[in-house]
Parts: structure tokens; sequence; C-alpha cells
């Protein structure tokens, strides 16, 4: 007999992916919609990637940006309430898109509204350390990381007897290996050498990290300057193999000290969740990159009882396939759920970069017109390519017991993502039914397949059973 609820081990939980999150959602009404939305809402705990910041653009745009500076108003945390998002993930490539007045901008706002946060921070223990949400249930913890860089290559830095840190978000870098043949790698070190890059790479070795071993017969370093003793995030390392192909392996120093604050939640929560912004894929754009798939199971063995991942901009709006490790859900891309990526404001080097440039004071239509003139919409070569999804989960006595995939779509079918639609519709969830919904589940049961997992169809959603 438990004394208390949270000793059961019960857990409802429903995981949302990327929401960027520009206009109002409580103002619309029909059935279908809030169908959903109620089915959301009665999760324990419902979790969301905020690619999004919460500010009122009192901090200086960054000139080297995520893509879209990232700016809503702070009045819409209360939509993601209201939706019954009560946990937000902040570490993901806009988190810096206002520069570090931009991320302390967004905490303050959240903070205001009452939305539990991780990811981001005024230093790198701050952006490192969990998140709690107390819930009848048991005490959930949230760790937030990102792979794929904020604006300016700009991560959290930890404070010192001398200055106050860097605001930023907690980012997992990662090293990468190209493997060539022997001819290639040859062909590379001739091409440095013609043009001079190896003396400036010898001037920096011995200025940077004086005894430094950088090349040797089979491994090369082509066009990197990076060869300080600190970590650094370009690494241009090519060695000598029988075939084609490219390894990616997690920075030791992120790992650890992600790692670290996974045993610490453990210890202070029932459930742990990390969650993980990341824009890289592995072979295939549907895959997992290599270096998460490791930090997934390292995170797990650490006491991780979630990994989610999301931010993969390919078909199907980034969703992935969905594996167990040792008993443990780990989802390697949620797709967009909101995708409300029309700003009030862009600044001026947004303009620059899609060339428009001939006027003092563009407005905001004349950029999306342009960003969809030069290809930015997505071919359609499936009925359910604009579809994504969402999950819930249902845990007993601290197993995960059944999956629900409940496919979404963001726009109407076979209609760019930006093109022909009210602004209404553009961007807000609905539920996908009938050949859409089919075709959504299919596919994710495909990228699932290689983890040995089977995803049935009831009624328009996906199940995966596993208390068999």
């Amino acid at each position: 007999m438990y004394h208390y609820e949270s000793d059961q081990g019960n857990l409802d939980i429903a995981l949302l992916g990327d929401c960027i999150l520009t206009r109002k959602l409580s103002v619309f009404r029909e059935s279908r919609y809030l169908e959903m939305v109620n089915s959301i809402r009665k999760n324990d705990l419902v979790l969301a990637n905020s690619e999004m910041l919460f500010h009122e653009y009192q901090g200086t745009p960054a000139w080297d940006h995520g893509g879209t500076h990232m700016a809503s108003d702070p009045n819409n945390i209360s939509e993601l309430h209201w939706l019954g998002v009560s946990m937000i993930s902040c570490a993901n490539n806009h988190a810096n898109d206002y520069g570090p007045r931009g991320v302390l901008d967004n905490i303050s706002n959240l903070d205001k509204f009452n939305m539990p946060h991780a990811g981001t921070g005024r230093h790198l223990t701050e952006a490192t350390s969990p998140t709690y949400l107390d819930t009848p249930r048991g005490r959930i913890a949230l760790i937030s990381v990102t792979a794929t860089l904020p604006a300016n290559g700009s991560y959290a830095g930890e404070p010192t007897s001398l200055d106050r840190g860097r605001p930023g978000a907690n980012v997992l870098r990662h090293n990468i290996q190209y493997v060539v043949p022997k001819q290639d790698l040859n062909a590379l070190r001739k091409i440095s050498e013609g043009l001079g890059f190896e003396k400036g790479k010898k001037r920096l070795v011995v200025s940077r990290n004086p005894g430094l071993r950088v090349d040797d017969e089979n491994n090369f370093q082509f066009l990197n300057t990076n060869f300080a003793p600190y970590p650094k995030f370009e690494f241009s390392n090519f060695t000598v193999g029988d075939e084609y192909k490219v390894i990616t392996t997690p920075n030791v120093e992120d790992l650890n000290r992600n790692i670290k604050w996974i045993e610490n939640a453990k210890h202070f929560a029932d459930w742990v969740i990390v969650s993980i912004h990341v824009h890289d894929c592995g072979k295939e754009e549907t895959d997992s990159p290599d270096f998460v798939k490791e930090f997934a199971h390292k995170a797990i063995d650490a006491g991780t009882d979630i990994f989610v991942s999301h931010g993969s901009h390919h078909s199907y709006q980034g969703s992935r396939g969905i594996e167990l490790y040792n008993g443990k859900p780990i989802f390697h891309g949620l797709g967009g759920f909101i995708t409300q990526s029309s700003v009030k404001w862009s600044p001026w080097d947004a303009y620059q970069r899609y060339g428009i440039t001939d006027q003092i004071n563009p407005t905001p239509s004349e950029f999306e017109t342009r960003r969809s003139s030069i290809g930015r919409e997505y071919d359609v070569d499936r009925i359910g390519m604009h579809g994504s999804s969402y999950v819930s989960m249902q845990w007993e006595r601290k197993e995960c017991v059944k999956i629900l995939v409940h496919p979404v779509t963001t726009s109407s079918q076979n209609v760019s993502i930006f093109k022909d639609r009210s602004r209404g519709t553009q961007g807000r969830p609905m539920p996908a039914q009938g050949e859409i919904a089919d075709d959504i589940i299919n596919r994710i049961a495909e990228m699932s397949s290689e983890f040995d997992i089977s995803i049935a169809k009831e009624n328009d959603i996906g199940v995966i059973n596993l208390n068999k």
C-alpha cells in the first residue's frame, strides 16, 4: 500500500516538440481543435520546446542569427498556459537572437508568467542546471540542451572572481571526423601546402598550443585554425579509412557537465527529462546524428527517464524515429507543433539576407514574400508532408507502458508552408485525419523500425504498446 500518490510511479506526459508562437491560440473554437487541446491538458505534465523569445525588442539583434529573429509578445506565454503547457525548454539556436539582453528578458518574462523553464541562464551553471515541477504524482526535473549553436556561436559562460559570466544557452558541442581514402587525404594535404595554409597552421600551433601534434601520416587538419588549448566549435579533422563516412562524438567537457547535472536532478526528482535541440542529422536527414545517440544513452545511464530531441527541419516538420533504451523512451525527433514564424519586426540583417536593400523601412510582409519566393517553401512529395505529431505517454510503476503518436497538420494539404493560407490557420496545429494521419504515422513507423518499435493505428492515432 502506498501512503503517497507520488510513490506509485504513475505518470501521464505529453511532449509537443517545437513551439514557435506569435499569436493567440485560445480564440479558436473548431471542435476537433478543442478536443486536441483537452486531450493535451489532461496530462500530468506537458512539455514544449519554446523556439521563441518572449520580449519587447529591448535587446540588440544578433548579426549571425538563428534564422528568423524570434520575438513574441510576453502575454503569449499565457497562451501556452491555456494550451496546458506546464514546462518549457529554452536551449536552442534562437536563444541569443537578441543578444544577452534578449536571453535575460526572456527569462524574466517567463518567471513573471510563472512558466518553469530550463536551458538558458545568467551563466553556464544556471543554463545547465535543471528546473523542477512538483505534481501530485511526483517531482519532475527538466534539463534543456542545444546542439545547434545560438547566434554568434554564443553559449553561456561561467562567472569568475573578476567578471559576472555570460548569459546564454546550455550547449552540447561535438567533434566531427571525416573518413576518406588515403589518396584523398594526400590531395587535401597538397592543396593546403600549395595555398600556404600549412605555414599559417604552424604559426597558430606555436602561438596557441605549443607542443600540440596536429597531423600525422593518416590524420590531417584541413582549413582548421582552432588549435587553442581550450575547446572550440569547429573541427576539420580528416582521417584515412576504406570508405567515406562522417563520425561525430560529443564534446567531452559539455557531455560530462550535463551528465553531472542529470545525476544531480535524479537525486532531487522522481522523474528526469532531457530535452535537446538539434538540426544535425546522420547519414540520412531522418537519422539522428551519432553524437546525439551517444548522449541519449549516457543520459539514460545517468538517470534520465525520457530523452526528447527536436529541431530538425526536414520533411514531416522534423519527425524522427522512437527508440526504447533500457526501458526508457528516446524520441529522436519531434516535429514542429506550433509554427507561427511571422514576427512583428525583423532587423536590418534579416532584410539584407534576402536581398531587400533598396528601401529604408521595408515591411515584414515584404520580408516574408521575398523569403518564400526564393524557395523557402518545402517541396511536397507525400500527402502528409506538412504534418507533424506530438506524443503522449502512460507510465505505471515507473515503467513506460504505452506511447501514443498524435498526428497533426499545421497547413492545408499540398499547400506551401508560407503561401495561400489565412493568418488564422498559419502555423496553428489541427489533428490530422484519414489519409494524412495514416501517412504521418506510417512515416514515423518507418523511422522507428530500426529500433524494433512497432506502431499500430487506432482512430487516426499511432499506438505503441510496451507492456507485453
